[in-house]
């Protein structure tokens, strides 16, 4: 995604619709690349500006929401019994009916599910955050950490949602402990950072999860998933890749049902 290569790709892209626009050729056309060009014209921005704004689209939008199913079908593959179980509620929920954006929310074991996979392979490592005002922190050992305004701090949230000191078999997938209450308890206390928190935490949360929850059930609705000896079974990733993935890559067998 963030190759050479993928950004001379999105360079061309938008090159050849601007020649396309200026040709009077699908001006009318109602997608992103069209509102990047009108974007382009009320603001004045280059080609490169106008890159950067589709990575952070395609990034934030797309390759976020692909990693973490990819990771929740990998961690159901192992886990047998939750994938049943997990089955076991989309059937009684939905009954092999059509499902809109209501019932999908309602499927409490497939948030769970979701949120322990965001747990152990949370998309990015960290966040980076800007102090809007002083602020003093104080240690468990009693010493405080004085914080200036507008000092950039990085959060390692991969680190605090691994932290045996917080999640109890923090290697292990258990999807349980954000039920009845779990997820509220560790937000409460900072300690679930899958989509950021505070006010400038991810704008598109809902709509992420719709998108991960409309197709883990379509799958897992037609599907049986099985992790095939080509995956490796520890949960190591990869180092040459800035959202994190499994090294070595997910491989997958699909029994139709």
């Amino acid at each position: 995604m963030g190759s050479k290569e993928g950004i001379d790709a999105k360079d061309n892209s938008l090159n050849l619709r601007k020649s396309q626009r200026d040709k009077g050729v699908n001006e009318d056309r109602v997608d992103f690349m069209n509102y990047l060009m009108q974007l382009q014209e009320k603001k004045n921005l280059t080609i490169p500006q106008l890159t950067s704004h589709t990575m952070t689209f395609l990034v934030d939008g797309f390759e976020t929401t692909a990693g973490v199913l990819s990771h929740l079908l990998l961690l159901l593959g192992r886990h047998e019994d939750k994938q049943n179980k997990l089955r076991q509620e989309i059937s009684e929920k939905l009954g092999g009916q059509a499902y809109d954006f209501d019932v999908l929310m309602d499927l409490e074991y497939l948030d769970a599910c979701l949120n322990e996979t965001i747990r152990i392979f949370s998309p990015a490592s960290h966040f980076v955050k800007l102090c809007t005002e002083p602020a003093e922190l104080v240690n468990k050992n009693g010493r405080t950490l004085k914080v200036p305004f507008e000092t950039r701090v990085i959060i390692p949230t991969h680190a605090i949602m691994t932290d045996e000191n917080i999640y109890k078999n923090a290697d292990c997938f258990e999807p349980e402990r954000f039920l009845n209450g779990g997820l509220k308890m560790y937000k409460d206390k900072g300690q679930f950072l899958g989509f950021s928190d505070g006010p400038r935490m991810c704008l598109g949360m809902r709509f992420a999860l719709a998108q991960m929850k409309a197709a883990a059930v379509a799958i897992l609705s037609k599907y049986k998933v099985h992790v095939t000896p080509k995956t490796r079974t520890d949960n190591e990733f990869d180092p040459k890749y800035f959202l994190l993935r499994l090294d070595g890559g997910i491989w997958l067998d699909f029994e139709k049902m």
